[in-house]
């Protein structure tokens, strides 16, 4: 069996307009390295973007 472990740290904002919209956004980076990682898991960051309409 394979296994893999991950660490990292991240960070994020949001804003929220009540009764209206939200948005959010989320930084992540990957800490150190594994061995089972395939080459598309080689990225040590993410950012990530989030928006939403509350109707």
């Amino acid at each position: 069996m394979n296994s893999i472990t991950l660490k990292g740290w991240g960070i994020g904002v949001n804003y929220a307009h009540s009764g209206d919209y939200f948005l959010r956004l989320d930084y992540a980076r990957r800490i150190g390295w594994d061995d089972n990682l395939l080459r598309e898991g080689e990225s040590r960051q993410r950012i990530w973007f989030l928006a939403g309409k509350v109707f």
